[in-house]
């Protein structure tokens, strides 16, 4: 019944969905090749799964992974490298990037403000450092693609993510393409629907923090390339 439901509403859901103004770009299944001459610039990092980019975002300076499967396109992350001032810079830094989400995306089809202990709920920055407080917020973009806007910790190192996936991983991730058949799948999400290049959304004021980066790592990290990531 469950599953059912939530079917239901994602399909329901793309009947009314508006394109943005800027959809434009490569389809979820373009190959390396195909993405890569979409990129004006060198990559920082290549294998036949990931290509790494260095660029910027609302402002902000980020990595940008392309990952694929089998040469076909299957997520997009932009993982924000700049470390903030002080602890309460990371919690800025995500609410103005979510601003500026909004602002290009819509309100969020849902926000999660997740407490794993509220020990130190006096000091947000203290807990989100200790894994004890996360956010994510979740939009649907264009007809085909969910964005994953992500703040959390792991062994005290606090990940400032977007994550960019095709809407049709969520039926097959729970299933729920068995409560529709094949031509849900073909209605739900198109082979030639577009990505959303979020880099041509408005972009906001630059932030605070410091213009030194950390220095980035060439080899990304699974856990981040992926939010379903098990070791």
């Amino acid at each position: 019944m469950f599953k059912r439901a939530a079917a239901l509403f994602l399909f329901l859901l793309l009947s009314f969905v508006v394109c943005a103004e800027s959809l434009s770009g490569f389809p979820w299944n373009a190959g390396v090749d195909e993405v890569k001459a979409q990129e004006e610039i060198d990559p920082l990092y290549e294998t036949s799964s990931f290509i790494v980019y260095e660029t910027t975002l609302f402002g902000r300076k980020v990595q940008k992974i392309y990952s694929f499967d089998e040469n076909r396109l299957t997520s997009i992350i932009y993982i924000f490298y700049e470390l903030p001032s002080e602890l309460k810079g990371y919690l800025h830094d995500y609410e103005a990037v979510s601003e500026e989400l909004e602002a290009a995306l819509g309100t969020p089809l849902d926000y999660m403000e997740r407490w794993e202990d509220e020990r130190f709920k006096v000091f947000p920055e203290l807990a989100l450092t200790l894994g004890d407080l996360s956010f994510t917020a979740v939009w649907l973009a264009g007809s085909d693609s969910l964005v994953t806007h992500s703040l959390y910790a792991n062994d005290l190192s606090i990940n400032h993510v977007i994550y960019i996936n095709p809407l049709m991983d969520i039926f097959l991730n729970f299933d729920l393409n068995e409560e529709f058949g094949e031509d849900a799948d073909e209605e739900a999400a198109p082979t030639d629907a577009p990505v959303v290049p979020l880099e041509e959304a408005e972009v906001g004021e630059e932030s605070d923090f410091g213009d030194e980066p950390p220095e980035a790592s060439l080899e990304p990290d699974p856990a981040q390339a992926d939010p379903n990531f098990t070791e």
